[in-house]
């Protein structure tokens, strides 16, 4: 089943909504702010290292700083630029399916092209990772213009271990959830308690990151015209 864009007017009283990107911003800008606050440090540390030598001549030190500052500064851009491109996304799940919203648009996952879906979680930490995996009954689009980002591959060995119906294909959806994960799981089991596998823990590092350089490797080989 084809999954073509979309564009609600209002999600239903009874949906279940996250706004993911809202928590990714601020995740963000507190990293961000860390990261930047220590390259501030480093930067003065610098300037007074320099100072105290006159500026005759390059100590050890000066190097080290230079080093941490190539690092933690650019680190800390990159930290707040996701944050902020992030910060549109919504997760709306209800009767029909489960909506993403993004820039710039939406898209509706329904629930009759599913074959399965739960939520995983593995140890991050001292925290917890959750995620709501979809798992399609049909193939997809895995460099669709808004999905794509969320679409993993999976070994059928995994599918397997988890008493899944054989032949699935290896491609599904995986969606980052903040602390609001049990929402998710009580509304998946609301609207769609025949496609749920329940709640499954998988090794540490299970929230791994979209195959962006081949997303563009193979949409830029299609040219303009696809």
């Amino acid at each position: 089943m084809s999954i073509e864009p979309q564009h609600p007017q209002h999600s239903p009283p009874s949906a279940t909504v996250l706004r993911l990107g809202r928590s990714k911003l601020w995740t963000a800008v507190w990293g961000a702010t860390v990261l930047l606050s220590v390259f501030a440090l480093l930067l003065f540390g610098t300037v007074f290292l320099l100072a105290r030598t006159g500026g005759q001549g390059a100590e050890p030190g000066h190097f080290v700083l230079l080093a941490l500052e190539l690092l933690i500064g650019p680190f800390g851009v990159y930290v707040f630029v996701n944050g902020w491109r992030a910060r549109h996304q919504v997760l709306v799940v209800d009767a029909a399916g489960v909506w993403w919203r993004d820039e710039p648009g939406s898209v509706l996952i329904p629930w009759q092209s599913l074959a399965a879906a739960g939520i995983w979680h593995s140890k991050s930490g001292r925290a917890h990772a959750y995620t709501l995996e979809l798992l399609p009954r049909d193939a997809i689009d895995r460099d669709h213009p808004l999905l794509w980002p969320l679409v993993r591959e999976e070994a059928p060995v995994v599918h397997a271990a988890m008493h899944l119906p054989p032949g699935l294909p290896p491609m599904r959806y995986r969606i980052p959830l903040t602390w609001r994960h049990s929402e998710v799981s009580s509304a998946v089991r609301t609207y769609a308690p025949h496609l749920w596998f329940g709640e499954v823990r998988r090794p540490p590092g299970h929230l791994d990151n979209p195959d962006r350089r081949g997303h563009r490797r193979r949409t830029r080989s299609r040219g303009p015209a696809d």
